[in-house]
């Protein structure tokens, strides 16, 4: 996994549902909100790596990247 280099401010979260299964995602910028769901083998930094947040946040939108439960669960 590559270290991610943005100049974008991003906030990393996790959110509980009331099932008690924690989600980690990431928030950035503001505006129309866009969500990131990645493929089965990668994570919320893959959308990073490619160049997509900076494309999307140099269009003006509020980003929010969920790792998937497979992620978070280390499988």
């Amino acid at each position: 996994m590559l270290l991610v280099k943005t100049s974008t401010p991003h906030r990393f979260s996790d959110a509980v549902a009331a099932d008690g299964v924690s989600i980690s995602y990431e928030e950035l910028g503001s505006g129309d909100p866009l969500v990131l769901l990645h493929g089965l083998t990668d994570n919320r930094e893959s959308w990073h790596e490619a160049g997509h947040v900076e494309l999307f946040r140099r269009r003006g939108r509020r980003l929010i990247l969920i790792d998937s439960l497979a992620i978070r669960k280390g499988c």
